[in-house]
């Protein structure tokens, strides 16, 4: 295939949430690992790097709220955002709405109770 096939199945590989069927007709085995779990690979680090973005972006937000609680929020944020080009330098672009909603959520929260 053409390399932008290439480029462009492997992107839907890595960032859908179903892995691609047969992934062994564009990616080979190695010694160790079959075309599945190299594929696997950057399958389960995408988002961390995507959370890790957001936590230079954010270090102080991070630090405020706890690594896990930030965590859990990057997560659900790059699920709802997923990144649109090739370089994570815009993937926080909708970072700001998602943090208003969430404040919003928890003083919401914490005002309706008796």
């Amino acid at each position: 295939p053409q390399l932008k096939t290439t480029q462009r199945w492997l992107v839907r590989g890595i960032v859908q949430a179903e892995a691609p069927k047969n992934p062994g007709k564009l990616l080979r085995p190695s010694a160790t690992l079959q075309p599945v779990d190299r594929l696997d690979i950057y399958r389960e680090l995408y988002p961390a790097r995507l959370v890790n973005a957001l936590k230079t972006d954010y270090p102080l937000l991070c630090e405020h709220l706890g690594g896990p609680v930030f965590t859990q929020l990057a997560l659900l944020y790059a699920k709802a955002h997923p990144s649109r080009t090739f370089t994570l330098n815009a993937f926080g672009q909708a970072w700001q709405v998602v943090l208003f909603l969430f404040v919003s959520t928890i003083f919401a929260n914490e005002f309706s109770r008796p």
